[in-house]
């Protein structure tokens, strides 16, 4: 299997949900992080769910070719139904964080922040996975991302009935210019080029404008 990596870039806020925070605390949605490091990340299910719903609300693909990629639906079967359970044949991974944006005061008002020890383990990690001769981009990227991951943007979220406030929540979300790094493995480059430059919505909130990124392929290079 060849093994497709990908740069996501955040183009709007995201907010991959976490679950509740438990009442414990002013957050009240938290976003999904890594077990190991703490950081934000995408889980795969996410990924996913996302692509898959893409595919199958724009068309590109046939119906047998979403069962082929990403197996069975998971909507569960209607009454008297019968429908075999069948794997999909790509493998999608989690997106790891890889830089976040900090506040500045000249234009374009943000600098991207990350770690350059945290961007060599995840290099590895896809070289491990398949992903020969990859090599992430540091370029204009700086300082350490630690404090921001841990300090990330809360918005406050309201329902209106007529004017008054019936459910008012807070909520974690990862800044617009994030940039995040994920994969996925295939025997074939259907999806990959499909989804090169693609501009494809991620987590909850659609409907608020959360979620938009854009994937841009870095190998196999083309």
């Amino acid at each position: 299997m060849t093994t497709y990596v990908f740069l996501i870039r955040t183009l709007t806020n995201l907010h991959a949900g976490g679950g509740d925070a438990g009442g414990y605390g002013v957050v009240d949605k938290l976003v999904q992080r890594d077990a190991a490091t703490n950081l934000p990340t995408i889980h795969a299910s996410s990924i996913k769910g996302a692509l898959r719903e893409y595919f199958t609300e724009s068309k590109v693909l046939t119906a047998p070719e979403i069962e082929r990629v990403f197996g069975a639906s998971p909507k569960p079967p209607k009454p008297g139904e019968e429908r075999e359970p069948k794997r999909g044949e790509y493998r999608f991974f989690s997106a790891d964080l890889l830089a976040l944006p900090e506040p500045q005061d000249e234009a374009p008002h943000f600098r991207l922040r990350a770690n350059a020890k945290h961007t060599e383990t995840l290099q590895k990690r896809f070289v491990h996975l398949g992903a020969a001769g990859l090599e992430l981009p540091l370029g204009a990227l700086e300082g350490d991302l630690k404090e921001l991951a841990d300090e990330l943007p809360v918005i406050a979220r309201n329902y209106l009935d007529n004017g008054v406030s019936k459910n008012l929540w807070y909520e974690e979300v990862i800044p617009r210019e994030s940039i995040f790094v994920t994969c996925f493995q295939a025997d074939d480059d259907v999806l990959a080029n499909l989804l090169d430059k693609n501009v494809l919505q991620l987590g909850g909130n659609a409907t608020v404008g959360y979620g938009f990124c854009r994937f841009i392929k870095l190998l196999p290079k083309t």
